[in-house]
């Protein structure tokens, strides 16, 4: 059958947010996958409580033979969105064996209906659940703990069940043989629900979203080249990546402009590529008293640091690049280039999602001082992976964890009086400053060092970068 499921997701399931609808993007390429290594014919979800059955469309467009078995069969059929249909039954009536039976978080929730799902099927069994190791997880309790709700997402039910080890040893314990295990993508961004809690209905804009698709590729094809040649290839990296985060931002501005009168103040503005690029370099900006103060005291650090280091390319009268030496004259204005166009690129993606879209999204619904406190700690704990990932200590991660903190509160701040422009102005200047002094201090020698290499300092090529998806 010829139709396109990911248009299709993305043209009828938009009020779910694009969050869900990356998600179930994701899951279709997993199913299709397994459809063509495994070949099943017939096909049952037992229970959609969750997907609501969307996800079978990738086995119907296989001419598949989908059964929904649900509690309440009238309501799950009077809301289906699509023209391709499957069969609706009442889940207490499963009388017939299926090639494959499956569903999508529940298990997690009713452990005991895996029995059943394996009574229904003649040869496979499928399932997924929340896993409870990703570090999203943090940030889902805080959320709930902060709002004082509920939650009503799949991120709840038995811990054990919600890992691959709790899940292979359930199958195992039911009799299965476990062929498979693995993990599915889902973004990154706060969901529908918790991020945008106040827009009743917004639509998924398929060219801002394909803009995200090119821009998420890109960061995992140009991932590994940065190890190597990392100041050249960290600023076509960074592109890539910020462009995703400010797409989300693009999204956000479309969503809000949708919303309700009344739902939200009337004083927000939104602000382009092109207004934020300068933004770093506008007087308004600069003459700020929380811009100047901020970035004067971290000019002074960073005349210090580079003065009294012993490898300062000052001291050793050299230059180097990751580790090529160049003419003094040659080096210093070409890293100064490429830090300025890198950090403003940075600076403009990170303030677009986590002030501009994020922070703002809290500060509405949880007022000004829990929105910077709960902010406190995700901005800070985005960046935890990184320096995992390229082997720091407890004491660096803390102490990294901290400053980033700060730095985050001194971000709200700024965006709270002049919005993103003031807060892209400071976070450029931060990390243009440190980030070149520190080349600057490091950069005579094609090695850090000595005191450098014990793990309680960036060194000058950057760590490891890992996927932002969150593993679902």
């Amino acid at each position: 059958m010829n139709i396109n499921v990911s248009r299709l997701i993305c043209a009828n399931t938009q009020d779910e947010g694009f969050g869900s609808v990356y998600e179930r993007i994701m899951l279709e390429e997993l199913l299709k996958r397994l459809h063509d290594k495994y070949g099943f014919k017939t096909i049952l979800e037992y229970g959609c409580r969750f997907t609501k059955g969307y996800d079978d469309l990738v086995f119907m467009k296989e001419n598949c033979e989908v059964t929904l078995g649900v509690q309440d069969v009238d309501k799950i059929r009077d809301k289906w969105k699509f023209d391709l249909k499957p069969e609706f039954s009442d889940i207490d009536d499963i009388d017939t064996e299926y090639d494959l039976v499956w569903n999508f978080a529940i298990i997690q929730l009713n452990p005991h209906i895996l029995m059943k799902m394996k009574e229904a099927s003649r040869r496979y069994v499928l399932f997924f659940t929340p896993n409870v190791w990703n570090y999203g997880t943090a940030f889902h309790i805080t959320y709930h703990l902060i709002s004082r709700t509920e939650c009503h997402h799949p991120e709840q039910g038995k811990i054990r069940l919600r890992s691959r080890r709790g899940l292979k040893r359930i199958a195992t314990e039911n009799g299965l043989t476990v062929l498979e295990s693995g993990y599915v993508d889902i973004p990154w961004w706060l969901s529908a629900s918790i991020a945008t809690q106040h827009l009743p209905m917004y639509q998924f804009d398929t060219r801002l979203g394909m803009r995200y698709s090119i821009a998420e590729a890109g960061f995992l094809t140009s991932h590994y080249a940065t190890k190597n040649s990392p100041t050249v290839t960290l600023l076509p990296f960074n592109l890539y990546l910020k462009t995703a985060w400010y797409s989300t931002y693009d999204m956000y501005k479309i969503a809000r402009s949708r919303a309700k009168p009344g739902v939200y103040p009337d004083e927000w503005r939104s602000y382009g590529v092109k207004e934020l690029s300068l933004a770093s370099f506008k007087w308004e900006n600069i003459s700020h008293p929380l811009f100047y103060i901020p970035v004067g005291l971290s000019l002074l650090s960073a005349v210090y640091n580079v003065k009294d280091s012993d490898c300062s390319i000052f001291k050793k009268n050299k230059a180097y690049i990751d580790g090529d030496e160049m003419p003094m004259g040659q080096a210093l204005p070409m890293v100064i280039g490429i830090n300025t166009l890198n950090y403003i690129t940075t600076a403009i993606g990170e303030e677009a999602l986590y002030r501009g879209v994020i922070y703002e999204e809290l500060k509405v619904s949880f007022g000004s001082k829990r929105a910077k406190l709960f902010d406190f700690f995700i901005f800070p704990g985005i960046h935890v992976p990184m320096d995992i990932a390229a082997g720091r200590d407890a004491e660096y991660i803390t102490k990294q964890f901290i400053i980033r903190g700060v730095s985050t509160l001194l971000f709200d701040f700024a965006y709270d009086k002049g919005g993103l422009p003031l807060s892209v102005a400071l976070h450029t200047w931060f990390n243009l400053i440190g980030f070149t002094s520190r080349w600057m201090a490091d950069g005579g020698t094609p090695d850090p060092c000595p005191e450098e290499e014990n793990g309680t300092s960036v060194s000058v090529m950057p760590p490891l970068m890992i996927s932002y998806s969150i593993r679902f």
